[in-house]
């Protein structure tokens, strides 16, 4: 009795494996290219807003650095074994930050207040730019929330921007 050959059954299976990936990749580099000019479009029209009142954006980035001093103030301070009041803090509910060195030793202690601050500012930035753009009459839905809600880092985030004129 011979042995079944299954090469030709392995060999099939390899071509048409090659070809559904090859029309799965070009599948989705025809939606990221279409998905990349999306936000090219949308990033252009944010930034010429932006240009429209160069005061808000210095205004806001003045506001972060201030923010930032006072907290390597606070670094400083923390450091050297003074007593210094947190410049931020996370809400009782964000369970990210519950464990003692995130309050305890003054690396962590940094690392968080930084990012909480960060996040606020955008928030905050946001909330501005929307406003401004609801008083022109057009309308951009910008969700930068999964950027700060209490998510481990592994989950997947990605703001999202659509305008309309």
């Amino acid at each position: 009795m011979s042995q079944p050959s299954y090469g030709p059954l392995f060999e099939a299976l390899a071509h048409y494996n090659d070809k559904l990936l090859a029309m799965a990749k070009a599948q989705t580099e025809r939606t990221a290219q279409a998905l990349l000019q999306t936000n090219l479009d949308d990033l252009g029209q944010v930034l010429e807003q932006g240009s429209q009142q160069p005061w808000q954006l210095i205004q806001a980035q003045m506001n972060w650095w201030q923010d930032q001093l006072k907290l390597m103030q606070h670094t400083l301070l923390k450091s050297a074994g003074q007593p210094s009041e947190p410049v931020i803090t996370p809400e009782r509910s964000d369970r990210r930050f519950k464990a003692e060195a995130w309050s305890e030793q003054p690396l962590f202690d940094y690392l968080k207040q930084s990012y909480l601050l960060t996040a606020r500012h955008l928030l905050a930035s946001v909330d501005a730019w929307r406003a401004s753009l609801k008083k022109a009459g057009r309308g951009c839905v910008f969700s930068p929330a999964s950027m700060s809600t209490p998510w481990p880092p592994a989950t997947s985030w990605r703001p999202t921007l659509s305008c309309s004129s």
